[in-house]
């Protein structure tokens, strides 16, 4: 199973050596207002782990639906989820299961998060 970016031999890697960039078309993107930082993606499964900015002012209109499980970390800001009707602050943590509808979403001050997805392997197997 191919998993990068990996870290380096003398476990020196830092989140500053990765690039930041629009959410990818894998990912439903480019969305206006967001930005990514890849720390691992899954080239088998596409799973990734990643940090997400949210810009102040961001709004996503419409809930989501996804195949993955998804973990989140808020590490930075707020963010409104309308669908949960829930400030989600600095330190919150959730985990998603696949199928779970959540969002739409907003935040005012912008937010930061850790965000880690994989697929189980039942998904796995069938596909």
């Amino acid at each position: 199973m191919g998993k990068s970016p990996a870290t380096g031999r003398d476990m020196r890697s830092t989140v500053f050596d990765y690039p930041w960039a629009e959410v990818a078309r894998e990912r439903g993107g480019p969305i206006k207002g967001i930005k990514e930082q890849i720390l691992s993606l899954d080239s088998e499964t596409g799973a990734y782990t990643r940090i997400v900015v949210f810009e102040p002012g961001f709004k996503f209109d419409r809930p989501l639906q996804h195949p993955f499980w998804e973990e989140l970390f808020l590490l930075e800001g707020h963010l409104l989820d309308y669908g949960a009707n829930t400030l989600y602050t600095k330190g919150y943590y959730g985990c998603r299961p696949a199928g779970v509808v959540h969002g739409p979403f907003e935040t005012d001050t912008g937010c930061t998060l850790l965000e880690t997805t994989w697929y189980d392997k039942d998904w796995y197997q069938k596909k």
